[in-house]
């Protein structure tokens, strides 16, 4: 199995003004289509 790793940098996430939400939909995106993905 092929592994990904989704990286996200958000200063304003990481300062929590938002949670993100791209960096989960992009694993979900991944695993569907069979890669291996931690959770984020």
């Amino acid at each position: 199995m092929t592994t990904a790793l989704v990286v996200v940098a958000s200063t304003r996430a990481a300062a929590g003004e938002y949670t993100d939400r791209t960096g989960p939909l992009l694993v979900d995106w991944l695993r569907g289509r069979g890669y291996d993905t931690p959770d984020p």
